[in-house]
């Protein structure tokens, strides 16, 4: 079980370090109805972006389990 770890780890940790290299440029986030303005690192906003996607994911499928 821990080979198959490691296997599932590896690839996925140096894919986002790869992500995190490449993508250093700061960029702005505007966020439109309140006309706050953020610059941060490019791949912040992305992993973030997917932490959040990932926690919904989570939440509605508890939400949708807990239903049944």
């Amino acid at each position: 079980m821990k080979r198959f770890s490691w296997v599932l780890t590896a690839p996925i940790t140096l894919a986002i370090l790869l992500l995190a290299v490449n993508n250093r440029q700061d960029v702005t986030l505007e966020i439109w109805p309140f006309g706050l303005q953020f610059d941060y690192p490019l791949y912040l906003i992305i992993l973030i972006s997917v932490g959040l996607g990932i926690l919904a994911g989570a939440v509605i499928a508890w939400l949708s389990s807990a239903a049944t």
